[in-house]
This record gives structure tokens, sequence and C-alpha cells, in this order.
């Protein structure tokens, strides 16, 4: 297996704080790898202490932008009916927050 020393990085994932400082020196190639405390894998961000805290805020404020143009769309006198609106809510809106809900 071929890795990209640009594009790989080191975190340490641990609840112990003396492993969370930790900073270990690891090369591939001759280039010392950066040691991150998140990395976004597949759309999900994981932290070194595994909360998740970074990714459910990053969701809030992905989900509340999406709500913002349900808004604008919506009106008592105007605007999408609202089976339209469910729809967009569930493809749009509800999709964000559950996307990998599971994993975290």
């Amino acid at each position: 297996m071929r890795l990209n020393a640009g594009k790989t990085q080191v975190m340490v994932i641990s609840s112990n704080r003396k492993d969370i400082d930790w900073k270990p020196k690891l090369y591939l190639e001759g280039a010392e790898l950066e040691v991150v405390d998140e990395y976004r894998f597949l759309g999900v961000t994981i932290d070194r202490e595994l909360r998740f805290n970074t990714h459910v805020k990053n969701t809030i404020l992905k989900a509340r932008k999406r709500m913002k143009i349900l808004k604008c769309l919506a009106g008592k006198e105007w605007g999408q009916n609202l089976e339209t609106q469910r729809a967009l809510y569930s493809t749009y809106i509800r999709s964000a927050l559950e996307y990998a809900a599971p994993n975290w």
C-alpha cells in the first residue's frame, strides 16, 4: 500500500490526559507527519477524546443555514405548500442532521 506523506496525519485518541498531550514524532518517507487534535473522515469530525463536540457544532450550523433557506420558501400568503416544505425538510435538513449519526 502506498501512502501519501502530504495527506497523512497523526492523532492520539485517549481519555487519559498524559496520552492526549503526547505528540509523537512519526515519519513517512523522511517527512515528519503532522499531529492533529481533530480529523474529518467521511464527513464526520473525530476529536482526540472521541466526544464529537466539534462535529455536533458543525452539524448544527449546517442545519441552521439550511433552515434559513426553508424559511425563505415558506409564507402564509405565498410560498411552497406544506407537502413540498415537508419534502424539503426531509431531504435537505433532516438528512444533514442524521448523516452518520449511529457512528457518533
